[in-house]
């Protein structure tokens, strides 16, 4: 109303308000962001391991302190460009090489410390370096930046790797060695991710042309790797070593692989080779063929079992069930759980109805709910397809105020969740301590689409911590059409929040925060409006004190999301 009167803009109206009812001008400048320290330093360390990388790989180049390394990997059949694209260097002997230079370049010991490249030495005596007298693999993240090191001893005695620790910018369980190339292969080349156990067994797959290899880092394959490889290539090959170490760890990422989504074969080696010494003993070529000729993992499973278990025996065809039970249990997709439980009685000589009691007992005790599952869920509307979102949805405005969402299943027939939105749901769903920091800084009232705000008000919802929320969401899921939503939150979800996801996370949720907060002045404009016309001053007073707070708490909000993005496109 005083916008229209005195034609001034909102600003500019609530200054008028505020000197009309002897209230304090609002001072519309946001401080600095909170969590600025925490990404300068995160910054920090992504610079020391840079630096440490250019070091291990000029210390291999040298023609004294990388000879014996280089001679090493003459050996062993690399050659000097896929040295160059792994980023390979050496460590030398020396108990401090590495802390020196890095400190000569003015970086504190705390940062090489927490960078995982040096170890205290105690009763403030100074550092050390993790890394000594060994071959150096340099682990990137998806997008190509050091986060971490691996080492290989290459002569004398001692453990024959050493991994770094997991730091704020590394976890082993939520990355893939050789990703940063192996993407380009799997996305634009359409070849299948191909899972191989170590540094040499990827770097040799590369060497000789199957340059989609990545391994996992020192763990079985979790989850969270699975799902990384799902947003890449929806086919995975195994191509582990034949024997039984081999085997078990086939068993144990199956499982994941096919909770994600993933269409599995698996490569068979002659026995007592892996893809290295294939690679080398055999050629490329015969490499090659091992991942053409990959079998499905059913078929292999088969194969294993028939020649581990005596058929003819009730008992050990039950117990031969328990290879299968696990990677059953993960597939989401009822016909084809079908088709492989009709598949599996054939082949086992069981009959089928008997087969499903016994599949579905041991399913339901993977399904127990570790989230408050107190929550009803929103209605999904399955047949109403989502229409693209309605121009302008990048402002993050809202159809209506906040606390006036229309019916949940009319919104979830008309309207697509935001990007941002979609955004959020994924990070949290992906990362425990993005779940941690979001608890103390977002509000799910502040999402507008009611299935987002549903499912990050579970995630949020007060209880233990696990690492893989995923069964757990899924176990929570009332129909089919959530869980595809769900799905989507994890699959369809633009590559960049791989990266940088707790600074993105910020960014996301400053950026809801102030278009909520601008939703609410909506309100508050028609309110006061109300009371002008009621001549009631009171009111009137405590809803302008109101919307000011409002607009300077969004322009605060909307200047960290700022500064959030800013202090990403820097690091990029």
């Amino acid at each position: 109303m005083v916008r229209e009167m005195e034609r001034v803009d909102f600003r500019e109206a609530m200054e008028i308000l505020a000197r009309k009812y002897g209230l304090e001008v609002p001072k519309f400048k946001a401080g600095p962001s909170q969590d600025e320290q925490e990404v300068r330093w995160r910054q920090t360390l992504q610079e020391v391991l840079t630096h440490a990388a250019t070091f291990y790989q000029e210390r291999l180049a040298h023609p004294q302190h990388g000879a014996v390394a280089r001679e090493y990997l003459e050996r062993r059949g690399i050659a000097s460009e896929t040295i160059s694209a792994f980023g390979l260097g050496v460590a030398s002997d020396d108990w401090d090489v590495l802390s020196r230079h890095l400190m000569y370049k003015g970086y504190t010991q705390k940062a090489l410390v927490e960078a995982g490249l040096a170890k205290d030495r105690g009763q403030g005596e100074g550092v050390y370096d993790l890394f000594r007298g060994r071959l150096m693999f340099p682990i990137y993240s998806a997008r190509g930046n050091v986060i971490s090191f691996g080492g290989r001893i290459f002569e004398g005695d001692g453990p024959k790797y050493i991994n770094g620790p997991e730091t704020v910018l590394y976890s082993k369980g939520r990355e893939l060695y050789g990703l940063h190339i192996a993407k380009d292969a799997m996305t634009r080349g359409k070849m299948p991710a191909v899972l191989v156990e170590g540094y040499m067994d990827v770097i040799a797959s590369h060497q000789a042309g199957v340059t989609s290899a990545i391994a996992s880092l020192g763990t079985a394959l979790t989850p969270d790797q699975a799902r990384l490889i799902r947003r890449h290539q929806e086919n995975a090959v195994f191509l582990y070593d034949a024997d039984e170490a081999g085997l078990k760890a086939i068993l144990r990422g199956l499982e994941s692989l096919v909770a994600a989504g993933l269409n599995v074969r698996v490569g068979v080696m002659p026995a007592g080779e892996d893809p290295d010494s294939v690679a080398r003993k055999f050629g490329a070529e015969a490499l090659q063929a091992v991942v053409r000729d990959a079998v499905p993992f059913f078929d292999f499973l088969v194969r294993h079992v028939r020649a581990r278990y005596d058929f003819s025996s009730p008992e050990a065809r039950v117990q031969a069930l328990e290879l299968f039970q696990p990677v059953l249990s993960a597939i989401s997709e009822p016909l084809v759980y079908e088709g492989y439980v009709t598949k599996l009685a054939a082949e086992m000589g069981h009959e089928e109805g008997a087969l499903h009691q016994y599949l579905a007992k041991h399913r339901q005790k993977q399904n127990r709910r570790i989230i408050n599952p107190q929550r009803e869920a929103p209605v999904v509307v399955e047949s109403a397809p989502m229409p693209t979102p309605p121009p302008g949805y990048d402002d993050g405005y809202y159809e209506t105020p906040p606390e006036e969402h229309p019916p949940v299943d009319e919104l979830v027939a008309i309207a697509s969740p935001m990007p941002r939105e979609m955004g959020i749901l994924h990070i949290l769903m992906e990362h425990g301590d993005a779940r941690v920091l979001a608890r103390g800084k977002l509000s799910p009232e502040w999402i507008q689409h009611p299935l987002v705000r549903y499912w990050v008000g579970v995630l949020l919802a007060p209880g233990p911590e696990v690492a893989d929320v995923w069964p757990t969401l899924m176990s929570q899921c009332p129909s089919p059409a959530h869980q595809e939503f769900l799905t989507n939150a994890v699959f369809a979800t633009r590559e960049e929040l791989d990266e940088n996801y707790i600074e993105i996370l910020e960014h996301l949720v400053a950026l809801e925060e102030a278009d909520y907060r601008k939703a609410e002045n909506r309100r508050l404009n028609m309110q006061i409006s109300e009371a002008a016309r009621n001549q009631n001053p009171e009111e009137l007073q405590e809803l302008v004190a109101q919307q000011m707070r409002n607009m300077k708490r969004r322009l605060a909000e909307r200047q960290r999301a700022t500064q959030h993005i800013t202090s990403i496109q820097t690091k990029r």
